[in-house]
């Protein structure tokens, strides 16, 4: 994929605004060991994970550039439970620039 975000940093939000968990370079991750475990290791240690258990309720997962790169990026939610994946609505934006033409 082109343009990937090299060094993301991640923050969980509720429907509040306030952070949750967020994470910026995985392996400094206090679940670092539940994440290897469940092989869910990304293979660049800039890339950000998190585990957290969550209620049926809205969150937003928000996705920044360290030092306000930019780039593109692809994140990744799975179940850990036994109870299956329970997701009703994902949706995503990004920035758009507007070129005008003369």
């Amino acid at each position: 994929m082109p343009n990937t975000l090299k060094n993301p940093i991640t923050r969980l939000v509720d429907a509040r605004g306030r952070t949750l968990d967020s994470n910026n370079d995985w392996m400094k991750n206090p679940d670092k060991d539940a994440i290897i475990e469940n092989g869910l290791a990304p293979t660049e240690p800039r890339e950000s994970a998190m585990i957290d258990t969550l209620s049926q309720e809205v969150y937003t997962m928000i996705e920044q550039g360290n030092h306000r790169a930019e780039g593109v990026a692809v994140p990744e939610f799975y179940d850990l439970s036994d109870g299956g994946l329970q997701l009703s609505a994902a949706g995503t934006r990004g920035s758009v620039l507007n070129e005008s033409t003369s």
